[in-house]
């Protein structure tokens, strides 16, 4: 007499290729079709939450610059959706049979799949809100920021402004980088490329080497730093020419909802510009793309 097992036709293996597809659509849906569907609603969760706190850093401590934590967060989603794949293959390769579930059916399939793209486009979307990408095409901002560098904004109505931040502002249409000098009610006056606010110019020092292999600059005689409360930048300024005095100088005070901007660059643009606070677009939070590797997440100022 002859034995032998028995196998349901309903018990079957998993393809890796299948299961890697169905993860690629959504999430999580290669681990529903392995039918580890709690294992597929933990990938599709954990995704969304690592999108919505990419801003937490702004959110958490919005008078400091947030690209190193949003950066992070960005790569945190990014490394879940990759082990999301990996672990959908990987399970598909282990097991040898499989018995369907009730949820194992293309109806099923679509409306988790529906449902996570759903969360994961409304998460994103809530990320993004809060920030963009802009690409520096003037060298206003120089040494700071150089030309064709992709830097990171944070935006939104509640962004704290504060004096040496680097924001991006309407100009004719076309969006500007320029740093906060002054704020409303803020005395200033202007003299050869030189700002004093509140009666007092902001403070020129220059760089010790560590600083500048720091900001991957070269040792130039018109390279300075600038101390504007406790934020300190980079600025090219020619003090022959531009040694200030108060000889003539107008003083004035800013009015309600206006800013003073200035630039780094003082060689080529040495004069500051009034704006509506309305014209402010966004304030900077770091560089994404440096024009060299070293300059890639540096933030727009450092503390002295």
């Amino acid at each position: 007499m002859r034995t032998g097992l028995i196998i349901s036709g309903a018990s079957r293996q998993r393809s890796p290729v299948r299961a890697l597809l169905a993860s690629l659509g959504a999430p999580g849906l290669g681990q529903m079709y392995l039918g580890r569907l709690s294992r597929g609603i933990l990938f599709s969760l954990s995704s969304c939450l690592a999108a919505l706190l990419i801003p937490f850093g702004l959110l958490v401590r919005p008078d400091r610059p947030s690209l190193i934590i949003a950066v992070f967060m960005a790569f945190l989603y990014i490394a879940i959706i990759a082990v999301c794949h990996l672990d959908a293959v990987l399970g598909a390769r282990a097991i040898r049979s499989f018995s369907p579930g009730k949820y194992n059916h293309p109806r099923a399939y679509l409306v988790f799949a529906l449902c996570t793209l759903l969360l994961q486009a409304l998460a994103l979307l809530i990320a993004a809100s809060f920030y963009s990408v802009a690409i520096v095409r003037t060298d206003a901002m120089e040494p700071s920021l150089f030309r064709g560098e992709a830097v990171l904004v944070a935006r939104g109505p509640d962004i704290h402004w504060k004096g040496g931040d680097v924001v991006v502002y309407e100009d004719g249409g076309l969006p500007g980088l320029g740093r906060v000098a002054a704020l409303p009610g803020d005395s200033v006056f202007e003299s050869r490329g030189r700002l004093a606010v509140n009666g007092a110019f902001l403070s020129l020092g220059v760089f010790l080497d560590r600083d500048l292999d720091c900001l991957a600059l070269p040792a130039t005689e018109d390279l300075y730093y600038e101390i504007h409360g406790d934020r300190r930048y980079a600025l090219r300024i020619n003090l022959e020419k531009n040694n200030p005095n108060h000889s003539g100088a107008a003083v004035k005070t800013v009015e309600k909802e206006t800013v003073v901007l200035y630039f780094d660059n003082r060689i080529t643009r040495d004069a500051p510009i009034f704006k509506p606070r309305s014209f402010l677009r966004g304030r900077v939070e770091g560089i994404l793309y440096g024009k060299s590797l070293r300059r890639t997440l540096l933030p727009p100022w450092d503390t002295p």
